[in-house]
């Protein structure tokens, strides 16, 4: 988030969205409300990302916060050993970002919930996700032992 200077104060947040440690560091700075100024200014930048429609502008805001390997370790609910993004500081973050942004202003936290969720259960496809599982599989069958078929009679 070294991106977030505009000039008149520091960066807000060294943050480059790549680890659970700097993540669990982003959330303690999100929380700490002595740098409300400082995510004033995140919001801002966040909000400036854009994109076409609600979805989108949800999902850039995400993929510009989050890394593809460390959003598949988050989703809504924190279940399968995960993180749960309702419970998250980076939630409200979101929300005030789209909600700043002017083509989406109107939309309601349902709305953007929804997007949000969606683009954390899309995590695993993105980036080579997809290819990477096929791969694996691919090896796991040819290490399978080969059997010739029985006959019954």
């Amino acid at each position: 988030m070294a991106k977030v200077n505009n000039g008149l104060q520091p960066a807000a947040f060294e943050w480059s969205g790549e680890s659970d440690a700097e993540l669990d560091r982003f959330e303690a700075w999100l929380a700490d409300p002595a740098n409300d100024r400082q995510k004033h200014a995140l919001v801002n930048t966040l909000s400036a990302v854009g994109g076409v429609d609600l979805k989108r502008v949800t999902w850039n805001i995400r993929s510009y916060l989050f890394s593809c390997p460390l959003s598949r370790t988050i989703n809504w609910k924190g279940v399968n050993k995960k993180r749960a993004f309702h419970r998250m500081a980076s939630r409200t973050l979101l929300s005030r970002a789209v909600g700043k942004c002017a083509l989406t202003a109107t939309a309601t936290e349902a709305q953007i919930w929804r997007h949000a969720i969606r683009w954390f259960a899309l995590s695993a496809d993105r980036r080579g996700g997809r290819q990477e599982r096929l791969a694996r599989q691919q090896q796991e069958q040819q290490q399978l032992p080969q059997h010739p078929p029985s006959d019954f009679v």
